[in-house]
């Protein structure tokens, strides 16, 4: 099967403030609603061979809350730090990296450790779709865009899709930004983020020309 590839964010799985801080309190009454609900959009889209980058603030929780929402999402993963995971952040008392960590967890839940392949504070990616800069934290500037590379951030819950909208090749890629643009709380394929991208500017902003 042909492996498609998704860019999500800002989940904050069992975050109970953030149904008052965004518009998911709307359609999820409860924290347990909400979660069992993202859980539900993902896997509509996302399927076990498929490829999926979190670009931070995944859950507040320890990683052995992390893992239980893991093991239920389709697909491998690869998360980006963002400043409220803690299960990235922090380190055991052993000593072990957040990678070793989680794929220790993954096994002890009885699940592939290979579920999970990295965890970075930033990322970049070419394929036949495009360049990809990949943080948790919109950039005003980034590698190669002046050539046309894309941003992809989270963080911001789509209150500064105002900025990014028509003008730039940067977009919200978390979960509230994806229900303001698409109608539902599931991860952008690279697909959708080529074709909102498609008629936007590329614009340089510095010497880079």
């Amino acid at each position: 099967m042909t492996q498609k590839i998704y860019v999500t964010s800002d989940e904050h799985y069992n975050h109970t403030n953030i149904l008052g801080y965004t518009k998911r309190g709307l359609k999820y009454p409860t924290v347990e609603e909400m979660n069992d609900g993202l859980v539900k959009e993902h896997n509509s889209v996302v399927k076990d061979e498929d490829l999926v980058f979190h670009l931070g603030d995944y859950t507040f929780k320890d990683v052995g809350y992390a893992v239980s929402c893991l093991k239920q999402l389709n697909g491998t993963h690869c998360f980006i730090r963002g400043n409220h995971d803690k299960w990235l952040t922090d380190y055991d008392q052993n000593g072990l990296g957040a990678l070793q960590r989680a794929k220790d967890e993954l096994k002890n839940q009885g699940s592939d450790p290979n579920k999970i392949l990295w965890v970075k504070d930033y990322y970049e990616m070419k394929n036949k779709y495009g360049y990809f800069c990949m943080g948790h934290f919109p950039m005003l500037t980034w590698h190669k865009s002046n050539r046309g590379s894309i941003m992809l951030h989270g963080h911001c819950h789509a209150n500064i899709n105002y900025l990014n909208d028509n003008s730039v090749k940067r977009l919200d890629a978390g979960v509230d930004s994806a229900f303001e643009i698409k109608g539902n709380y599931k991860p952008f394929s690279l697909e959708e983020i080529v074709d909102l991208m498609k008629d936007r500017k590329t614009i340089t902003i510095d010497h880079h020309e």
